[in-house]
Order: structure tokens, then C-alpha cells, then sequence
């Protein structure tokens, strides 16, 4: 119906189980990988001015998921949620006195990660989530899979930020701009939960983010250990559920990249 909704509202969208994905791939547009034509609309602020109205096309599910048994409607749902998630974000920026969350994010979508499963953030203006990646989120955690989706959102959101303010991560892996991303979609999630309050979906979150820890602390595609990131997780998450009690004029998008900074150097 178009009207933004809780987390505990929304229809879960559920696959079948898989194997869990590899690590993600570092920044980068994608090679030889198409955005989904009918998903590739919704873009920001306008979208999101007309009342936070979403207009979901649902299309014929790729071979992947036609091939797990998805259907139109599973895979609608899922986009949609993607696409609530940064809504939901952006409102509970605003009720905190700051507008600029609504002007940073451009356009969200999915697309076929056809080189295996991941999401990314491309050139400071896409937030793309891979189809096997939405799969396998849901697969590892059944039909809780949300809070997984939402924190893997919330990490690729992060990246866009970081972009957009200029951060630089020196350093021999790209560890450092990784458990920042972590920290800031913990911060986004607590953002929109009040202070004290549990939520499931911080549960299915930790979990996944434990899950895409690594120990190669030499490669240079090294995104933290389980333990780097999870902790980086967690006090965003309390950073963010203390920042969205009301502090009026309070900048969000630049406390949350202060904040993270000092969690996650």
C-alpha cells in the first residue's frame, strides 16, 4: 500500500537454503553484471517526496531464482524490502532534526550477480543487492533472513557514504573502510529501534555479520575477523539507538561517519 512500515509488519520473503556466500568483493562497478531492468527505477529523493509512496514492478524472477522455485511475487517482496529499509532510514533521520540522509542515497536495486554472491556500492550513487546474495542471506537464516538483509543494506550504504564524504582508508587490506561500513549499519538499524528496545532483527544481523568475518588478516581483501566485526556492529548499534531520541539539528550522516570512525579506525 505504500506506506512505510516497521520491521515486525513487513511480509519476510523467503528462499530455499544455499551455501553461504563468499567474502564480498571490494568497491567496484560491476563487470559483465546487469542491473535488473524492471528494479533499476527507484531512485531518491524524488521517490521518496511523494509520500514515501513505492512503486514495486515485479518482473519474471531470473533463471537463478526460477530455478530455486522463487516466485514474481517473492522476488517483489524482497525488492521491496530492500528498498524500505533505506525509507525507513532516511524517516528516522528526519525525526531526528536531519534532513541529509535523504539527499546522499540515489537509487537502490538488485541485480544478477552472476560472478556469485555479493552486494556492492557502485560510483557513489547505486546501492545493488545480487540476487544470490539475497538467496543465501535467506537461505543461512530461514525466514528471519530480513535482519541479515538489513544489515548487508545498511554495510553497502555505508560504503556510499564513505564515498561521498571523501574517506580514505590507508592500509594493506581494505579492512579499515569494511568494520567502518559494519559500524555505520549497525548505527543505521539502532537509529530506527528505540533505546532498550530488543529487536530480532539485531539478533539475525550479528549472526550475519559474525558469518562474513575472515581470519586472512594478510590479504588484502581481508574485511575484518568475526570478532572486528561484530564488535564494530554492536556499537553502532548503540550509537545509534542513543543518537535517534530526538536530538534536534543533530547531523546524523556526519555524526554517524564521526562516531564509526572511532569504533572502527
Amino acid at each position: 500500500n505504500g506506506e512505510l512500515v516497521t520491521l515486525e509488519q513487513r511480509q519476510v520473503a523467503t528462499f530455499g537454503p544455499d551455501t553461504p556466500a563468499p567474502d564480498p568483493t571490494p568497491l567496484g562497478p560491476p563487470v559483465r553484471e546487469r542491473v535488473l531492468p524492471a528494479h533499476d527505477a527507484f531512485c531518491m529523493p524524488d521517490e521518496l517526496r511523494r509520500s514515501g509512496r513505492l512503486v514495486i514492478d515485479p518482473a519474471s524472477p531470473p533463471d537463478f531464482l526460477t530455478s530455486k522455485g522463487a516466485t514474481p511475487a517473492e522476488v517483489a517482496t524482497a525488492v521491496e524490502q530492500v528498498r524500505k529499509l533505506v525509507v525507513d532510514w532516511v524517516e528516522a533521520s528526519e525525526r531526528a532534526g536531519d534532513a541529509s540522509l535523504a539527499q546522499e542515497v540515489v537509487c537502490v536495486g538488485l541485480f544478477d550477480d552472476v560472478k556469485g554472491a555479493n552486494s556492492m556500492a557502485v560510483g557513489g550513487n547505486w546501492l545493488l543487492v545480487g540476487i544470490r546474495d539475497l538467496y543465501t542471506m535467506y537461505g543461512v537464516h530461514g525466514g528471519d533472513g530480513l535482519g541479515a538483509v538489513e544489515f548487508t543494506v545498511g554495510h553497502e550504504l555505508g560504503h556510499i557514504l564513505q564515498q561521498k564524504a571523501g574517506m580514505v582508508f590507508p592500509g594493506p587490506t581494505v579492512r579499515g573502510a569494511e568494520v567502518h561500513a559494519d559500524c555505520m549499519a549497525g548505527y543505521l538499524m539502532g537509529i530506527a529501534v528505540p533505546p532498550g528496545t530488543t529487536s530480532p532483527a539485531q539478533a539475525y544481523a550479528r549472526t550475519e555479520v559474525h558469518r562474513v568475518g575472515d581470519r586472512a588478516v594478510d590479504n588484502p581483501g581481508h574485511h575484518g575477523t568475526p570478532e572486528e566485526r561484530t564488535t564494530a556492529f554492536e556499537r553502532g548499534w548503540a550509537a545509534g539507538s542513543i543518537a535517534q531520541q530526538g536530538s534536534q539539528g543533530l547531523q546524523q550522516t556526519t555524526t554517524m561517519l564521526k562516531v564509526c570512525s572511532l569504533f572502527a579506525p
